[in-house]
């Protein structure tokens, strides 16, 4: 089964919007700065591997290296502090591992999002889908799909979609991206017009 492209963007996308904090807290000396960095790296692996994104493997290594002082046999400097002298110097390729693993699936995602706007707006302009009272949100947005990929100028930008992201997850797009003004019977703009 494909996993959500939509939820790993949000899922990465949050581990870097919290990164700032774990730099602060090595700034400040937060006796807690190690067990939320491995806290941290403990969530991204498990995002990274949920989505069989290989990531994961240089995040590992670089766990491993913050790690390794347990296993030193230097005794001059206490093993807490040896770790956060290592974690220090690999927090830019932690985030830059992250940054990494995001960046293809966000530029997709990027594309897709787009050429969604740009197909509700067609399908908005031609008024062939009607969003009508009483009618679920859900049932409406499986509608627009159903009428993106049947439509016969519109078809091909459909399979474009498809080939970037599941169905659900187009769905999703949707869903983020529709004016539901737009599709009813007497959208805003005309009744103000």
């Amino acid at each position: 089964m494909l996993q959500s492209k939509v939820i790993l963007v949000k899922e990465l996308s949050k581990l870097l919007l919290v990164f700032p904090d774990l730099v602060r807290k090595l700034e400040q000396k937060d006796p807690m700065f190690l067990t939320d960095l491995f806290r941290w790296m403990d969530h991204a692996e498990q995002v990274l591997k949920q989505h069989r994104i290989t990531g994961v493997s240089e995040l590992a290594g670089l766990r491993s290296r913050i790690v390794s002082p347990v296993f030193d046999n230097d005794t001059r400097e206490p093993l807490r502090k040896r770790q956060i002298k290592v974690a220090a110097e690999q927090m830019y390729a932690l985030q830059a591992c992250i940054s990494d693993c995001l960046e293809p699936v966000q530029q997709r995602m990027d594309s897709s999002r787009e050429l969604v706007r740009q197909l509700l707006a067609m399908l908005s302009d031609s008024r062939a889908v009607q969003f009508e009272q009483g009618t679920a949100v859900d049932d409406f947005i499986r509608r627009i799909w159903w009428m993106l990929s049947q439509h016969e100028q519109l078809r091909a930008h459909a399979v474009q979609l498809k080939s970037h992201l599941s169905e659900p997850d187009i769905h999703l797009l949707i869903t983020e991206e529709i004016d539901i003004e737009h599709f009813s019977e007497t959208p805003k703009r005309l009744r103000q017009g």
